[in-house]
């Protein structure tokens, strides 16, 4: 039986961008990776996250509270916002940005805001 004692944040972000197709009608699902692009790769679609990690606010919560930041690249900063937009617009449904818990569950995690 395996089990696993801290869930991949990272990769459970970049499995469920490239399953958005909102997102990946932007940026290719080549482009959604955990590293940050390069000067050669520019002026094109971006999307990465970083692991700002840590315990978050209150470490004596039992919990792991790793926090991602989320860096959206495009052509021109109007193409970027877009993109940061339509990823927000994923992680935060219309129905749900009143209040409750906003996120998503992918790969054995859960990640909310």
């Amino acid at each position: 039986m395996a089990v696993t004692l801290l869930p991949d944040v990272k990769g459970a972000f970049i499995a469920w961008a490239r399953g958005q197709t909102d997102i990946t009608t932007i940026c290719p699902s080549a482009n959604i990776k955990g590293v940050m692009p390069s000067a050669v790769d520019m002026p094109t679609f971006w999307l990465t996250c970083t692991k700002m990690g840590g315990l978050g606010s209150l470490p004596y919560l039992p919990l792991s509270l790793p926090r991602l930041d989320i860096w959206c690249f495009g052509p021109t900063a109007y193409e970027a916002f877009r993109l940061a937009r339509t990823v927000r617009s994923c992680l935060i449904p219309v129905e749900r940005a009143q209040g409750g818990i906003v996120g998503f569950e992918s790969a054995g995690c859960r990640v909310v805001d």
